[in-house]
């Protein structure tokens, strides 16, 4: 072997030292960025009775902790019904409950009797 061979080889393993340095320190800042994320999140967001437990888990679980939160312990965002679009502009779809359903009906029957009047039969 020829110290050039040699001189080529050390370069290549130098720039994959480095490579992986650079790799694992953008894990670790991802990991501590996922970690404090959740974290925070579990402080602002929880308001029940697990809010201590999940901290905890959060605190000493580390980005294990972390990653738990996030799949397991985060809560539900409400499922928000889809919008309608209606030429232009998007709308969102109106829900109506039964007690909306009756209100509904006696609105549009306030506003028969004050465009036609009381002579007009129900």
């Amino acid at each position: 072997m020829n110290p050039t061979d040699i001189n080529q080889v050390t370069k290549g393993l130098m720039a994959g030292s480095l490579l992986m340095a650079f790799l694992g320190l953008l894990l670790s800042f991802a990991m501590i960025g996922i970690w404090l994320y959740s974290l925070v999140h579990c402080i602002k967001h929880r308001h029940d009775k697990d809010r201590m437990l999940w901290v905890l888990i959060t605190l000493l679980g580390g980005p294990i902790g972390a990653i738990l939160y996030l799949t397991m312990g985060r809560p539900k965002a409400e499922a928000l019904p889809p919008l309608v679009y209606s030429g232009s502009t998007a709308v969102p779809p109106i829900i109506y409950s039964h007690t909306g359903v009756q209100d509904e009906k006696e609105r549009v029957r306030e506003i028969e009797r004050a465009l036609w009047g009381s002579t007009k039969k129900q």
